[in-house]
């Protein structure tokens, strides 16, 4: 099996003996990107072990943003760490957050531990699902609350993460 690997820059014709090379010497498969396919390859962040349990203790707030850029902030207790850089989270309300996000992907999710003076923002884009075993996931675990089925279940992939504790204020980390 060929692993991938990309290439990205300005000098396309500098690199095509370069990746000819890659190609003879190695099991590598060379792809190259140029300015415009480079700004739809986004890196994800890593959520770390301490960013996972704080994000456990359900101390979550959403930042959204519609298309007039009017923000919008609000508590979610329902997210969950799925991966090492994606979170989700249950829409109950269907309101205001999940009008945001359906005209603009781009969120944050910030969680804070005041006792501790430590916190982290994670930002990135949503995937939206109305149907299947996440959102299914969600409606069950609602159900036990006594709480209607979600609006939706909403995956955040993490492609930034800033620090919120006092150390180091908006710091990025990832």
């Amino acid at each position: 099996m060929k692993k991938s690997l990309i290439c990205c820059g300005i000098l396309k014709n500098e690199l095509k003996y370069v990746m000819q090379e890659i190609r003879e010497k190695t099991d590598f498969e060379v792809d190259y990107l140029d300015a415009a396919a480079r700004k739809e390859v986004k890196e994800l962040a890593t959520i770390t072990e301490d960013m996972k349990a704080l994000v456990s203790s359900g101390r979550c707030l959403l930042a959204t943003a519609g298309k007039e850029g009017r923000p919008n902030i609000g508590p979610k207790g329902s997210v969950v760490v799925l991966d090492d850089s994606t979170l989700a989270y249950g829409e109950l309300t269907g309101k205001q957050s999940y009008k945001n996000v359906q005209d603009n992907p781009l969120v944050s999710i910030a969680v804070v531990d005041y006792d501790k003076f430590t916190g982290y923002r994670f930002s990135g884009t949503v995937e939206i699902e109305t149907s299947g075993e996440l959102y299914e996931l969600f409606a069950a675990r609602f159900a036990e609350m006594k709480l209607p089925r979600p609006a939706a279940a909403v995956k955040v992939k993490v492609e930034e993460i800033h620090d919120l504790s006092a150390a180091n204020p908006g710091g990025k980390i990832a």
